[in-house]
């Protein structure tokens, strides 16, 4: 529902910043319904899980997420390696 209501109002941001996964994911991949997008920065808490390769290796979740926080060193190499996602959208914080 949060996804929903933030791809709903996207065009009356500049930005837009989700704090997890669950909420992540599915606006990532609405938003990329939209001609134009604001930001979207996201916490990757576990990127790891099996089930999130789905949406970022298949799915290409990623594609509209602009930055992806992520708590440990090994989750962003993981997160880079494993589901292709480029370096550059991963921040180690």
């Amino acid at each position: 529902a949060l996804a929903l209501l933030g791809f709903l109002k996207a065009s009356r941001y500049k930005a837009i910043f989700t704090n997890g996964e669950n909420v992540g994911i599915p606006l990532a991949l609405l938003l990329r319904l939209l001609p134009r997008r604001p930001v979207h920065v996201t916490i990757g808490h576990r990127l790891s899980a099996a089930k999130k390769g789905l949406f970022f290796r298949g799915l290409k979740a990623h594609r509209a997420m602009d930055t992806i926080f992520v708590y440990s060193k090994a989750q962003r190499d993981y997160a880079e390696r494993r589901l292709g996602i480029p370096a550059a959208k991963l921040k180690h914080i």
